[in-house]
């Protein structure tokens, strides 16, 4: 087992082109081993515990409904973004009479009767059986709240700097999640492999944190978790992984 984890080691590192020794990866490893025992006797109880993959894997649903309280808040929000894009408190107006038309009943497809009150307010083309969250965001477009931008802050607690932002972007994901209702089937993944510590944070995705080993602040904390005695690594992949 040692060695097969020594060469996927080797794998992760070459990927992110960071320089390492046969004797480095060899410590890691020997940490990891010995300090993971209890979990890894515990975790192989488990009927589905996976050997090659030093993993439980096994098969979750994810449901979520519709959640009129982030509706709300969201909406809130938005409208307060509009203030600041609209250029009149008449064009403002319109947009807020548009925005609360398409959210009044939470759900998923605004009721037909709208429809006509959304165009005439917010100047746009809807269709029957449009999505809410498509029509508030070619609403929002419309009116131009994605050209709003704010300074905030990013970086490390050591290292702190200022970068200017859209906050269009995260509202409307938020209010679009909240407004579509889900039943997603996943395969999730417990593990202590210690590659997956090594990839907790890892560039293959659309985001990444501190823990990244291509550039992040606080990368060293992926050997950190993996040699002590307590974490592991829950995640969950795309069906087209087996």
């Amino acid at each position: 087992m040692m060695d097969e984890l020594k060469q996927q080691f080797y794998e992760v590192m070459h990927k992110y082109q960071k320089p390492f020794s046969e004797e480095g990866v060899a410590a890691n490893l020997t940490q990891w081993y010995e300090q993971k025992q209890g979990l890894l006797q515990l975790l192989r109880k488990h009927p589905l515990w996976n050997e090659k993959e030093l993993a439980i894997v096994f098969r979750v649903e994810e449901r979520r409904e519709i959640d009129r309280i982030t509706v709300d808040e969201t909406r809130a929000a938005i409208l307060e973004l509009g203030r600041r894009a609209c250029t009149d408190d008449t064009v403002y107006e319109n947009f807020e009479v548009a925005l609360r038309a398409a959210t009044a009943d939470y759900a998923r497809i605004p009721n037909e009767y709208r429809l006509d009150t959304i165009r005439q307010y917010g100047g746009i083309k809807c269709a029957p059986g449009q999505k809410a969250s498509r029509i508030i965001n070619r609403l929002c477009l419309k009116f131009h709240l994605d050209q709003i931008e704010e300074e905030a802050e990013a970086g490390e607690p050591d290292n702190r700097y200022t970068r200017t932002i859209k906050p269009y972007n995260a509202l409307f994901a938020r209010l679009a999640d909240a407004l579509n209702p889900a039943h997603i089937e996943k395969t999730a993944v417990l593990s202590i492999h210690p590659c997956d510590f090594l990839e907790m944070s890892n560039r293959d995705n659309t985001w990444s944190s501190c823990h990244c080993l291509e550039g992040g602040g606080y990368r060293g904390g992926c050997q950190s978790y993996m040699g002590d005695a307590v974490s592991m690594i829950f995640f969950t992949v795309s069906d087209e992984y087996t």
